[in-house]
This record gives C-alpha cells, sequence and structure tokens, in this order.
C-alpha cells in the first residue's frame, strides 16, 4: 500500500508546473512561445472533478465559433456530464486562464437526431459546448 502510494505522490509531483507551462508554437528549426492573445479562439476543454485535491483534467481543446459557443471534438467528451466540463481561455498559460462552465454540450450525431436527420456518415466525431462563465474562479 506505501509503495503504490509513493507512485502516486511521484506521478503528482512531476506533473505539478502543468498550470505553469506556456504554450508553443512552429516547426523543428523555429520553436517559440506564444504571444499573449496570439490564438484567442482557442480554448482549452477540461473536466471539473469535485475532489479538490484532483482538481481539474484537462482533456481536450476547443475553438470559439461565437462568443458562447465552442467547438471540439465528441470522443474527449464522451462520458461526462455537461456540468462538469469546463472551458479556459486565457493568454497561454492556464494558471492565468478564465474559466467557464457549461451549460450543455451536444454532438453532431444528438443534434441530427433530435432533428430528425439521418448522417450521411455515421462516425462524426464533432460536438459543441455552451458556456458560461464561472462564478467561483
Amino acid at each position: 500500500m506505501f509503495a503504490l502510494l509513493s507512485i502516486y505522490l511521484i506521478i503528482l509531483w512531476s506533473q505539478r508546473d502543468f498550470l505553469f507551462t506556456e504554450a508553443l508554437v512552429g516547426n523543428t528549426n523555429n520553436v517559440r512561445f506564444i504571444l499573449e492573445n496570439e490564438y484567442p479562439p482557442v480554448a482549452c476543454i477540461a473536466e471539473y472533478n469535485t475532489n479538490p485535491t484532483l482538481g481539474m483534467t484537462f482533456i481536450c481543446t476547443g475553438v470559439f465559433i461565437s462568443s458562447t459557443h465552442v467547438l471540439t471534438v465528441e470522443h474527449c467528451l464522451y462520458n461526462i456530464q455537461s456540468n462538469k466540463v469546463q472551458v479556459l481561455v486565457g493568454p497561454g498559460e492556464l494558471s492565468r486562464s478564465v474559466t467557464y462552465s457549461s451549460i450543455w454540450w451536444i454532438s453532431f450525431n444528438q443534434w441530427a437526431s433530435s432533428n430528425h436527420l439521418l448522417p450521411v456518415i455515421s462516425n462524426n466525431d464533432i460536438s459543441i459546448i455552451k458556456k458560461r462563465k464561472v462564478s467561483y474562479y
């Protein structure tokens, strides 16, 4: 049991700098830190955990298609309740981002079904999140 706990703590400790890591852009010959607000429509998608020691689990990225809607892939949201989906927006460093909770999310196949449409392709990996501002961050 002690060995398992030790391994868990080592893994957590190795991830401690994740929130303070800045995003990079470029190719193998020209990598640089992104500039503040260089990619404003890009968001980080996370799952909120009720256990405070776990915090958030970062699961995907998304892109704003309006001021309240984020386009992302469906497989990132599979088996996650809408009230646990978080959208983080910021200058490239997650610790300085603004966090929004989601009102709902819907996949393309769910949308098509609710509108009595039959998708041409059966495997559509697209979803949209509608966000709202989180008051406790």
